[in-house]
């Protein structure tokens, strides 16, 4: 098993349902994993610290897990 998917499986058996984010050329194999696993969407952010701050605003309003993705280079 990929770590890709890996990674997949356990944001969904952990509740995740949305990942915030920023992505670049690098994440290109883990963006092609949000059509195997609907259940849980990305939502882009233009500037890196954006989606830190989508991230928590969202786990403290739902009380569920969020999960931030960023570009580094």
């Amino acid at each position: 098993m990929q770590a890709k998917t890996v990674l997949f499986e356990m944001l969904r058996d952990r509740g995740v349902r949305h990942v915030f984010g920023n992505p670049g050329t690098t994440e290109l194999n883990f963006m092609e994993m949000f059509a195997d696993y609907p259940e849980i969407a990305y939502v882009l952010a233009l500037q890196d610290a954006i989606p830190v701050g989508m991230g928590y605003g969202y786990a403290q309003a739902t009380g569920t897990p969020a999960f931030v993705n960023l570009h580094i280079t």
